[in-house]
């Protein structure tokens, strides 16, 4: 887990940009502020975080380069916190975001929470549902069983409180 300084950290950066147009070159500035981050910091924000921090780039430029649609990667920054229900495809970009970003280790998480979405929530939630059954996992953590069909088929990303109820009721290392 990353720690990082309590100040915020203003990110400064000049672009050359050929203007095919005028056919001449345009100086562009970025400037971000980028406020600390900690375990109650939401995924998105560490992410745009990492971004503006790392890569010094805007959602566009970022967009660009890991061929996800810039509103995509907008609503990843501002929606996505530790309660999302987090589809497929979302995860997806996340995980391509978070490669990009080489932001895995550096991710602030609670409890081993995006390590367990990123690399072990299938794989587990299929053994509890093959010794249990998707039924008595939904009733103990208060869900729907299709909820679970969907952890198990990776259609859905276990949100944090169901979470820490699977590791706490099913005492999941």
């Amino acid at each position: 887990m990353a720690s990082f300084d309590e100040t915020r950290i203003i990110v400064q950066g000049t672009y050359l940009n050929l203007n095919e147009k005028l056919l001449c070159y345009q100086k562009r500035t970025t400037r971000f502020v980028v406020d600390p981050i900690s375990e109650d910091t939401p995924l998105g924000k560490q992410l745009q975080y990492f971004r503006r921090l790392n890569k010094n780039m805007t959602v566009e430029e970022m967009a660009e380069d890991v061929n996800i649609g810039y509103r995509s990667i907008e609503r990843i920054e501002q929606n996505l916190t530790w309660h999302t229900i987090i589809t497929k495809g979302r995860f997806r970009d996340l995980k391509k975001l978070i490669k990009y970003l080489d932001a895995e280790d550096k991710l602030c998480y609670k409890k081993g929470y995006v390590e367990f979405i990123l690399r072990r929530q299938v794989q587990i939630i299929s053994k509890l549902v093959n010794e249990f059954g998707p039924t008595e996992i939904g009733r103990k953590l208060k869900v729907n069983r299709n909820t679970v069909s969907r952890w198990k088929s990776g259609k859905n990303v276990i949100n944090i409180a169901n979470y820490n109820k699977l590791i706490k009721i099913f005492n999941i290392n």
